[in-house]
């Protein structure tokens, strides 16, 4: 791919563009929830083509059309979330912060696919402090409700204070 192609697809992101870190309910996983990597980019239906141009691009994901004329890109997981964005990475501006916040949680999870209970709740936070980042409304689910399915399944070590 050119440079000037990796440029664009990073301005688009920057503009039509999202880098979603979410906090989903499973209740076939050990903690209950799943930290989930989605990039996407949205484009009104008439303009379809240049999703399908970006995604000629990448190689990944799947395109939809919603109800409401957009378009929507959707690259999930953790693993091509995390190529994109590190391809992406020296030419996006304004998702910077978000995008480095994003690409640590992925690494970390990639790095270590079972971490221990407390691990998991501090990459939730960590997760909420990325959904802060986004221009849209906050995820559904908090790093609170890991804390407590947590703790309901006896996870955490409760914290005592000395006197």
């Amino acid at each position: 791919m050119q440079p000037t192609q990796i440029a664009y697809i990073a301005g688009f992101l920057d503009g039509d563009g999202s880098i979603i870190m979410q906090l989903k309910p499973r209740k076939d996983y050990v903690y209950g929830f799943q930290i989930k990597a989605t990039v996407s980019f949205f484009q009104r239906r008439e303009n379809r083509c240049v999703l399908e141009y970006i995604q000629s691009l990448l190689g990944v994901g799947a395109i939809r059309n919603r109800p409401d004329g957009i378009s929507e890109y959707n690259i999930e997981g953790l693993e091509p979330a995390k190529q994109v964005l590190e391809l992406v990475r020296p030419y996006v501006i304004l998702k910077q912060q978000l995008l480095v916040q994003a690409l640590s949680i992925i690494d970390e999870l990639l790095n270590d696919p079972k971490p221990s209970p407390t691990k998991f709740l501090e990459l939730a936070k960590r997760v909420e402090r990325c959904q802060a980042l986004n221009y849209s409304k906050k995820g559904k689910h908090t790093s609170e409700d890991v804390g407590r399915f947590l703790s309901s399944k006896g996870l955490l070590a409760p914290v005592t204070t000395e006197d």
